[in-house]
């Protein structure tokens, strides 16, 4: 893996994460490592929760990180985040 980035399936073989969430999926998220040449992953709820009493949903947030290491976070209605949304407090 020297230079670049792993997938999430290489960074549970070598114990980085948990092995659970190699297949990238874990408490009603999709977990994706876009490019691992640059570094883009990404959390986006399974199932977008649109209202606060609608408990079928799995997550409102969706989550991007980078190469930066600035966890950034979104509501984007079951879409992906990206460099552009506020750093999470």
């Amino acid at each position: 893996m020297s230079g670049r980035y792993g997938s999430l399936a290489e960074l549970s073989a070598q114990g980085f994460l948990p092995s659970d969430l190699a297949g990238g999926s874990k408490d009603g998220y999709v977990f994706e490592i876009v490019n691992p040449d640059s570094y883009e992953a990404f959390a986006t709820p399974l199932i977008y929760r649109d209202r606060k009493w609608r408990l079928k949903g799995t997550g409102k947030r969706s989550f991007y990180v980078n190469e930066q290491g600035v966890l950034r976070d979104a509501d984007k209605k079951g879409a992906k985040a990206d460099a552009d949304d506020p750093p999470l407090d």
